[in-house]
């Protein structure tokens, strides 16, 4: 840092200028492991690296991932300056090496307004044959802020069908932040919740319970029709979702006790098991969960004990004084 304050005084420039020049031959003429050092240290000398932003930028194409990753990050450290410089970065969205076109994409994702003139380019990329790229474009996107990326929003929500499961929750992401301007596309994530990946149906109770909350009020019915889905991260992620929207789920309440007389055991035993995981839900369906506890299917009658179980939890961790012994309480309950 003294260097840096002192750096008008011409020995220290040169100094300055010398570790400068040293550095970035070394992008070209060391190890991998130089090269990363190098670019590391480059990024830390601020303004007086500019003049060799583009070399930076150059290592993105680099044969070693750790040096790409740390030329993103060497760049990303570097924006300020980085503005003359954006055409390098639009060819590199054309390289024919993926992991080149998603390093470009990544650096473009911190550069705020910065990339807006550069959306179209960002976007083509969401068609990529590599789904690294596809999950970093829309990342890109979504980063461009909710203003800029608007008449974006069907292009990423066509995501939402892609074949790998980091860009179906990248496109989740992005439409939870994206708000009311996803609102025509609020049915396809919570479609999502049935998400054969355990972290894209999280996203999509995340955006559900966030920014398309108003839009997911409307869609209730279907989502608590997905608690009776098998599959313990499917329930729960659509008990959080009903949980978030309070009361407006009162109705699906009565619509998955009905289940409870179902002439399927399977239906039967996933609608005790959704009411035991929405709070309050065993408590005013209590008198149907009792009668289920005299269900002619085993699985039944456990999942409605435990139900119940879970209603005394919350109960007395809510202000009663008595204790309850999980492991010893569940396992009398759960016995048949």
């Amino acid at each position: 840092m003294l260097a840096f304050r002192s750096s008008r005084h011409p020995a220290i420039a040169l100094v300055i200028r010398q570790r400068l020049a040293e550095l970035a031959r070394l992008l070209h003429e060391g190890n991998a492991k130089s090269r990363a050092s190098a670019l590391r240290e480059l990024s830390f000398f601020g303004r007086h690296a500019a003049q060799h932003v583009s070399k930076i930028l150059w290592c993105l194409q680099d044969a070693d991932g750790k040096v790409r990753c740390v030329a993103v990050d060497s760049a990303i450290r570097l924006r300020g300056h980085l503005e003359p410089f954006l055409p390098e970065l639009v060819m590199w969205l054309e390289h024919e090496t993926a992991h080149v076109r998603r390093s470009a994409l990544e650096v473009l994702a911190n550069l705020a307004e910065l990339a807006v003139p550069l959306a179209p380019q960002i976007v083509q990329r969401l068609g990529d044959g590599s789904r690294l790229v596809r999950r970093a474009a829309i990342l890109a996107v979504g980063a461009l802020g909710v203003g800029a990326a608007a008449p974006f929003v069907p292009q990423i929500a066509s995501r939402l069908s892609d074949s790998d499961e980091s860009v179906r929750q990248a496109a989740v992401v992005v439409l939870g932040y994206s708000g009311g301007l996803a609102a025509p596309f609020a049915k396809q994530v919570v479609d999502r919740l049935l998400d054969g990946d355990p972290d894209v149906a999280w996203a999509a109770q995340e955006a559900l319970a966030g920014g398309l909350r108003r839009e997911a009020r409307g869609l209730v019915g279907q989502i608590a029709r997905f608690l009776e889905e098998d599959g313990f991260w499917i329930q729960s992620s659509v008990a959080q979702v009903l949980q978030q929207l309070g009361p407006s789920c009162g109705p699906a309440l009565q619509q998955i006790a009905k289940r409870l007389t179902h002439s399927d055991a399977n239906r039967r035993r996933n609608a005790a098991e959704a009411l035991g995981l929405l709070e309050g839900a065993a408590k005013r369906c209590k008198r149907q969960l009792r009668r289920s506890l005299k269900d002619d299917s085993v699985d039944v009658r456990r999942a409605a004990k435990l139900a119940l179980l879970r209603a005394k939890v919350r109960r007395a961790s809510c202000g009663r004084s008595s204790k309850i012994g999980g492991d010893t309480a569940e396992g009398s309950l759960l016995s048949t």
